[in-house]
């Protein structure tokens, strides 16, 4: 018996992996070796009178310990910026993105934790840089 096309293409949206900034955090991934994003914020970046970037600062934590932590992923509207996790960062990153920041304004910001051991968690949620 053959499946109507319409039920394959909803099977497959399901399983869709963008959630347009509705994840909440703290969220962690699937497997027992992946990080957790423990949390997400955002602010503009003023330089001169300019507000010309976004910083997200981005939280997380690893089941073997901090040290396991490997980078964060930020991305916003296409533009992406990558940070490690490094020793004595207490699991925090800080990612710019070269893209105008308005106060006040909801982005959506995907976000990707990766640790040394292969473990991946992602979280797409909406930020209000103040």
């Amino acid at each position: 018996m053959k499946a109507a096309p319409w039920i394959l293409g909803l099977a497959l949206m399901a399983c869709g992996g963008e959630s347009g900034g509705e994840d909440t955090l703290p969220k962690r991934g699937e497997r027992s070796n992946d990080p957790t994003i423990v949390s997400a914020s955002a602010e503009c970046v003023v330089e001169g009178s300019a507000l010309s970037a976004i910083i997200v600062r981005v939280a997380a934590s690893d089941p073997m310990g901090q040290d396991n932590l490997g980078t964060a992923t930020v991305e916003i509207d296409g533009k992406s910026d990558v940070d490690g996790f490094s020793s004595g960062s207490a699991g925090t990153s800080y990612n710019e993105i070269d893209t105008p920041c308005v106060k006040g304004t909801a982005y959506t910001v995907d976000i990707t934790v990766a640790n040394k051991t292969a473990g991946v968690t992602t979280a797409s949620v909406s930020l209000t840089p103040l």
